[in-house]
């Protein structure tokens, strides 16, 4: 940890101590070299032979998450990817009954993540399936989106909001925990955290979808439905609160029913530093000082996952000492 520090920090002074972001040569130049660091190459050995450890568990394991997720494992991050994998991963997503193999695959597939064009899956499996999921109505991707009347309508039945990013790495940690501490348990945990940096199918979408003035005055009433289960949500996060409050408020909403409580329980974490449940649900896991700090890391990722930041964010800002 140290010598992978000191190698990045040599690579940070090596251009002035500045990197211009908004410069994809400079960019491209810097992720390159850092690439290339002795210390980046032995995490990325650590990396192949960690994950084809776990695949070869959960191939034995045979129920079909598990093997759904040793496919994914090996389409979507190259951990012994052949042709025959990638075939048999389409082909367990097209027939599955499993949402969750479906999250893996939108997860895999780019044509399906990024434009919603995919063909081997249709993008209207999920709401066939799970229909009173909100999220199974709106189209997987990034930007700007219309629905259809349809999916409209499906979104104003939903009955809760669940995304499988927490399923996947709960998936995932029992394996991390039996890892000893070290570096091998260091970059497994950065791995299960980054399963959930920029998920195609957030439960944030919801705010995109509902963001224009005109689908706010059009369908004023899904979308506040959309708010009302992004705040139920069983494993919340900071991120769909801030965005569920964001939308009542969007809709006029902030003084009608429960939003006026929900805002004043959001604003009652006043100073509270959530600076590291951001870090953890963006990708990125804070850095830890020693590697005696790695198991609690796996802790904290733990109970996260589990309970979303958002009830752990109030229960330590309620513990004296919580930070």
């Amino acid at each position: 940890m140290q010598a992978h520090r000191q190698s990045e920090e040599s690579v940070f002074q090596g251009t002035g101590g500045v990197v211009n972001t908004g410069d994809p040569q400079a960019m491209d130049h810097m992720v390159n070299a850092l690439s290339a660091l002795p210390t980046t190459q032995a995490q990325q050995a650590v990396r192949r032979r960690m994950l084809a450890g776990w695949i070869e568990r959960l191939e034995r394991q045979g129920d079909p998450r598990s093997l759904a997720t040793a496919l994914y494992l090996r389409a979507e991050h190259t951990a012994g990817w052949s042709e025959g994998a990638e075939a048999a991963f389409r082909q367990q997503a097209a027939a599955a009954t499993d949402p969750y193999v479906l999250h893996l695959w939108q997860q895999h597939d780019r044509a399906c993540s990024m434009r919603g064009d995919c063909r081997a899956v249709p993008a209207d499996r999920w709401s066939l399936i799970e229909p009173d999921n909100l999220l199974a109505w709106l189209p997987p991707g990034w930007g700007p989106l219309t629905l259809t009347d349809a999916q409209w309508a499906g979104v104003a039945r939903a009955k809760y909001v669940r995304a499988y990013h927490r399923d996947l790495q709960l998936t995932l940690l029992p394996l991390a925990r039996e890892l000893p501490v070290g570096l091998e348990l260091d970059v497994a945990l950065t791995f299960i955290t980054q399963l959930a940096a920029m998920p195609a199918v957030a439960p944030e979408r919801i705010f995109t979808v509902c963001s224009p003035e005109a689908v706010r005055h059009g369908h004023r009433q899904a979308c506040l439905h959309g708010a009302e289960l992004l705040w139920r949500q069983p494993q919340a996060s900071l991120m769909d609160i801030a965005k569920a409050l964001a939308m009542a408020k969007g809709l006029s909403a902030e003084a009608e029913g429960p939003w006026p409580g929900r805002m004043a329980e959001a604003l009652a974490l006043g100073n509270f530093n959530t600076t590291v449940f951001h870090m953890i649900e963006m990708g990125a896991p804070p850095k830890v000082t020693s590697c005696d700090r790695l198991s609690a890391q796996r802790e904290r990722l733990t109970e996260i996952t589990q309970q979303g930041s958002w009830r752990v964010a109030q229960r330590e800002r309620a513990t004296p000492g919580g930070h």
